[in-house]
């Protein structure tokens, strides 16, 4: 501790340095309980994007399977294409399309296959059949 010529400059000193440490203490405590805070916010923020972003893919997957549903009565029709340009227009998609057994593909919109196209071997209608 340094001299100090009188009893009033060390209690000056002492009262200085008592209160430069409770500074220091009282700014590290602000810290870490504003840290604490921002990561509990920025937690429940994230927690509500998430859910949020979990719904709106749940009704996009949800609308989209219930245009394949409409499609159905498609299937059989003697002419699917108008069903199907209106399931590309619901389903909000680039085309809308069917595949049969027999090999047959038709389109909502002209497409260019190449000569051979079997749709049997594709995964999607495989995983359909």
């Amino acid at each position: 501790m340094p001299k100090f010529s009188s009893l009033r400059s060390r209690i000056i000193f002492v009262v200085g340095l008592l209160t430069f440490a409770g500074l220091i203490i009282l700014t590290v405590t602000n810290m870490l309980v504003a840290k604490r805070h921002s990561l509990q916010d920025l937690n429940v923020a994230t927690t509500a994007l998430a859910r949020s972003h979990a719904e709106s893919v749940g009704l996009w997957v949800a609308a989209r399977q219930q245009v394949v549903r409409s499609m159905a009565a498609a299937v059989d029709a003697p002419d699917p294409v108008e069903f199907l340009k209106q399931a590309k227009i619901a389903g909000g998609v680039d085309t809308a399309y069917i595949g049969y057994p027999d090999k047959r593909m038709i389109f909502s919109d002209k497409q260019d296959l190449p000569a051979g196209y079997d749709p049997n071997t594709r995964p999607w209608f495989q995983q359909a059949s």
